[in-house]
């Protein structure tokens, strides 16, 4: 992979390329045309701040979609704060990682020749793929400063986790209802297990980007830990401040009788903060918490609870494995449809939180692997599992508009344009509305001509 040893080098030895005309600023511009690959782009946005005759700090931000401007709205407030420049690529999406390392890297050689970047301050970002994706061109390039994963921790290549505490800094961010909470919660123990520097915040959502405070968030922690390093001028505002919004975070789940959450809000103070404050106050409530039944109780549940989801995810991924293994797709797809009535029943409808959560963490994992196994079948032409996949979806959700426009892409992708019709079509029907996401797609560009293509288009006027 030395591929990317390239990622900051030949910037920083080259002339900078500056617009004549400056793009504006406190703007989001959704689409950046690459100068060397016109048919590529970026979203973008400038903080009010920006000038450009000074170098600046960069996020590259990976959408699981390529929907540059989504991927950028969350982080405006940080923009704003921080003086970041922000850029999210419109076509880096999820698919083999070696079409989006060559995607990226002209992304990233665009960004380059166009603005005057801080080598010191390039930060990355992503979403589900997006956040695998970002933190594995993190541990190939040795070139960015810390590393925010949403929904997703790390890829699944051992290669391409990280190994040693000097790759990046890392914030994790993943929702309680997101499939990827446990999955998130165990990349917490491997990175203090190899003392990388880390937090991993949960919040109430699903799978979907965080909100715009929770990542600002992931700045102000980056900051303090500039601070503690000594690469920032220490700043006794800002870290009181820090330690107010800490403190007011642990008497707020206490309040709300979630015990490990005030245990978590309590360790990470005197973590991080150990060496700002006076902190014995905080060590004797944390014991005297982590004595409590009410919080023995809580951390009993949980472990309880992850090992009965890590069961029931080994148990669905290996009938995906197996169906999609075969030959030809079942006959019919009653086993999937009888686990996700349990599911629903026994699990999603229960009066216990955790079990209520944990039962539609398994139904979105559901969802999400067979999406992201079409759309990876599709990138390989892989036509056994585009048909396993296609049959297995239309069977579980057949009234599903989202999912009908996702088999509809996945056909027009290979080229199956009937197919590709007859689901968009479908998909419309059924309730789809978003008229800008299949014009602005390039896969449905060779439908565009169709007098089919057309008259759905007219549909959704």
């Amino acid at each position: 992979m030395k591929f990317y040893m390239r990622f900051v080098l030949p910037f920083l030895l080259a002339p900078v390329f500056l617009q004549a005309q400056p793009f504006e600023k406190g703007v989001l511009k959704d689409t950046v045309r690459l100068i060397s690959e016109p048919d590529e782009s970026f979203a973008l946005y400038l903080p009010e701040s920006f000038e450009d005759q000074f170098p600046s700090a960069v996020i590259f931000v990976f959408d699981p979609a390529g929907r540059g401007k989504i991927g950028i709205q969350p982080f405006i407030e940080a923009a704003e704060t921080y003086n970041l420049i922000v850029v999210c690529s419109n076509d880096s999406r999820n698919a083999a990682y070696e079409s989006n390392f060559e995607i990226a890297q002209r992304w990233f050689d665009d960004v380059f020749a166009r603005f005057r970047i801080d080598p010191k301050l390039i930060y990355a970002a992503g979403f589900s793929g997006g956040s695998r994706l970002a933190s594995t061109i993190g541990v190939l390039s040795g070139s960015f400063k810390g590393v925010i994963g949403c929904g997703a921790s790390f890829s699944g290549n051992p290669g391409q986790v990280p190994y040693a505490k000097g790759h990046f800094y890392y914030f994790g961010l993943v929702g309680t209802l997101d499939m990827n909470y446990q999955e998130m919660l165990k990349a917490r123990k491997w990175l203090n297990r190899i003392n990388l520097p880390n937090e991993i915040i949960t919040f109430d959502g699903k799978h979907q980007w965080p909100d715009a405070q929770n990542i600002t968030s992931a700045f102000h922690w980056f900051r303090l830990q500039d601070i503690n390093n000594s690469l920032h001028q220490k700043d006794q505002a800002f870290l009181q401040s820090y330690m107010s919004a800490r403190l007011a975070n642990a008497h707020d789940a206490l309040k709300n009788q979630k015990t490990i959450e005030a245990v978590e809000n309590y360790q990470h103070i005197l973590k991080n903060l150990n060496h700002h404050f006076e902190l014995d106050s905080i060590s004797g409530r944390l014991k005297q918490l982590k004595k409590s039944r009410e919080y023995k109780k809580a951390l009993s549940e949980s472990e309880r609870v992850a090992s009965l989801e890590n069961k029931w995810t080994e148990k669905l991924v290996d009938r995906f494995q197996v169906e999609s293994d075969r030959e030809a797709p079942p006959d019919d797809f009653r086993w999937w449809q009888k686990e996700m009535t349990r599911l629903q029943e026994d699990y999603i409808n229960s009066e216990k939180l955790l079990l209520s959560e944990m039962g539609i963490r398994l139904q979105s994992m559901v969802t999400a692997f067979a999406l992201e196994n079409l759309e990876f079948a599709v990138s390989q032409n892989n036509r056994k599992e585009i048909n396993y996949y296609v049959q297995m979806i239309d069977a579980n959700w057949p009234e599903n508009a989202y999912m009908q426009f996702r088999i509809a892409r996945a056909y027009a992708a290979i080229g199956m344009d009937p197919k590709a019709l007859e689901h968009l079509k479908q998909a419309v029907s059924k309730g789809w509305k978003n008229k800008t996401w299949i014009l602005n797609d390039k896969v449905f560009k060779s439908l565009a001509d169709q007098n089919e293509f057309k008259m759905i288009m007219d549909q959704l006027r």
